[in-house]
């Protein structure tokens, strides 16, 4: 995560909900995750409220954490809309994922959609955890969700991808997402993805791009990373469905449990 990040610019932040709005297989999930485990929920990477406000309205106390100012200000703009008593369990902070302090301890912590990928190395992975961790409470859980990294390291090079083309309601336009892989560092597990949108009025079309790196997470390491931090139980999924994670699951998901009492 640096200050080139694509999500503090306004302009992309002004995509981000109808990138996303097709987008709700998740949002079940996370709904039994936090049945089973308990709120309050902290969310981390909460973009611009796409899975806190559905949680708050299950009747959960969530609080959301993000890097950017400007999705933050989208999410405040969707909280707003929203029923008093859905906007007063709802609490929204600017943080950094790699290393916060809240003062306060959650019965779940969601970390979805991929975000972890915006922590841009191993050696910051490590405080970023062990952030989750002190902000589990015992017998609370952490889950992280992400694409898959075969999905990641098998792209191919260069090649152009149409990814949505429908009718974006913040502006009317109709707008296509395109998706390019511009580089893949296998060492690194960095990726470099160059987002389109092709937004077309009266005819006319006008092009946004945004590169942004991603890097992925492979099994061996979430996990190994999460023991590391004193999580002492941690599952691997490989979709919504609970299925067990394989080298043909879409998506890698770690729940890393916290026991009723730390083990020292």
């Amino acid at each position: 995560m640096s200050d080139e990040n694509v999500f503090l610019d306004a302009e992309y932040a002004r995509f981000y909900d109808w990138m996303c709005a097709a987008q709700e297989d998740d949002i079940p999930f996370y709904q039994r995750q936090a049945q089973r485990t308990g709120g309050p929920i902290l969310e981390v990477g909460c973009g611009s409220g796409r899975l806190a406000i559905p949680l708050a309205r299950a009747g959960f106390e969530v609080v959301g954490l993000d890097f950017s100012e400007q999705m933050l200000q989208h999410a405040r703009d969707r909280v707003a809309r929203e029923p008093p008593d859905v906007r007063g369990r709802i609490t929204l902070v600017r943080g950094d994922m790699r290393e916060f302090d809240l003062g306060r301890q959650f019965g779940s912590v969601f970390v979805p959609n991929s975000s972890i990928f915006h922590v841009e190395s191993r050696y910051s992975l490590s405080p970023c955890f062990r952030a989750l961790f002190h902000h589990t409470r015992p017998g609370g859980r952490t889950v992280l969700d992400c694409v898959a990294p075969e999905r990641m390291a098998n792209r191919q090079v260069g090649e152009v991808k149409t990814v949505r083309r429908a009718v974006n309601p913040q502006t009317g336009l109709d707008t296509v997402e395109l998706s390019r892989c511009v580089s893949i560092n296998w060492v690194t597990q960095v990726a470099l993805i160059e987002h389109t949108f092709v937004e077309t009025d009266d005819e006319e079309e006008k092009k946004h791009t945004f590169r942004q790196e991603y890097r992925w997470l492979d099994e061996q390491e979430g996990v190994e990373l999460l023991r590391h931090v004193d999580f002492p139980e941690v599952e691997t999924l490989g979709d919504f469905d609970g299925s067990g994670y394989t080298e043909d699951s879409p998506r890698l998901i770690l729940l890393a449990h916290r026991l009723e009492r730390d083990i020292r």
